[in-house]
């Protein structure tokens, strides 16, 4: 059925949505324009300003499962279900900062005393903590655009009444399970040094086996024979030698006797 129907007094149309100026009309197309800029910018820097480690590095191991802290106090009560809400935040925060949502940690206050602008308006502080990785400049400008989009979208406060802090946190001053960030990379490094040392000693003995496996079926070289059997035939050579010089003498004394003879007759 078509939404213009006619009546008495001539055709009227059913709006179905908003006047250009309604602001609910423009929140409603500002969040799906919002959340493709967000897919966009969050692709395009991910891309170019990722850390730039080996992937199996102990380092960069602790780096992808850090915990993110993000801590909201607000001014305005939360209407529905709390624990939605957090999931809710949590999942948006996940997508935001490439990690699980296991590794997101998130509280909301509400009903503090928070005045921004002499305003009694909704407003809320978050507090952003987590490791370097996480907490740097153009991470930051990208962000934060990305967080107060999604706090816009679930606690229905502007971008405009929100303030954000960012804390970076060193390795040695974080901690989750028992253990610094420090101690973690320190652990997997000594790990993967005794992985290492125990690769390099089994690639040594298989070597050391290959050697020794390949001299035994080498046949050994025939030194003495070659010895024995060169020497008799050099002093044969020698003997001949020696014998043909005295003939050679012999006939000489012959020829110079012969020749006395002749002048003595």
């Amino acid at each position: 059925m078509s939404c213009c129907e006619k009546q008495d007094d001539g055709l009227t149309c059913e709006l179905t949505r908003g006047a250009p100026a309604d602001a609910s009309n423009f929140t409603y197309k500002d969040n799906g324009h919002t959340q493709e800029i967000a897919r966009r910018r969050n692709q395009y820097f991910s891309e170019v300003f990722s850390v730039r480690e080996p992937h199996n590095s102990p380092r960069d191991r602790v780096f992808q499962n850090s915990i993110i802290v993000v801590e909201i106090k607000t001014n305005a009560k939360l209407a529905g279900d709390r624990f939605q809400i957090l999931s809710d935040l949590s999942s948006q925060l996940s997508q935001i900062y490439h990690r699980p949502e296991d590794c997101v940690l998130v509280t909301v206050e509400e009903n503090m005393n928070l005045l921004l602008g002499s305003s009694s308006e909704p407003a809320y502080l978050m507090t952003v903590s987590g490791l370097s990785h996480l907490i740097a400049p153009v991470t930051n400008i990208r962000n934060t655009f990305l967080i107060q989009s999604a706090v816009a979208k679930i606690l229905h406060i502007p971008a405009s009444r929100g303030v954000i802090k960012y804390h970076s946190l060193t390795e040695e001053n974080f901690a989750f399970n028992s253990v610094t960030m420090m101690g973690e990379i320190e652990r997997l490094e000594r790990e993967s040094q005794e992985e290492n040392s125990g690769v390099m000693r089994s690639i040594s003995l298989r070597k050391k086996k290959l050697r020794s496996s390949q001299s035994s079926h080498l046949a050994p070289l025939p030194e003495a024979s070659t010895t024995l059997g060169t020497e008799p035939h050099i002093s044969t050579i020698s003997e001949r030698m020696m014998q043909a010089g005295a003939r050679d003498e012999s006939r000489m004394v012959r020829k110079a006797r012969s020749i006395r003879q002749f002048f003595s007759i």
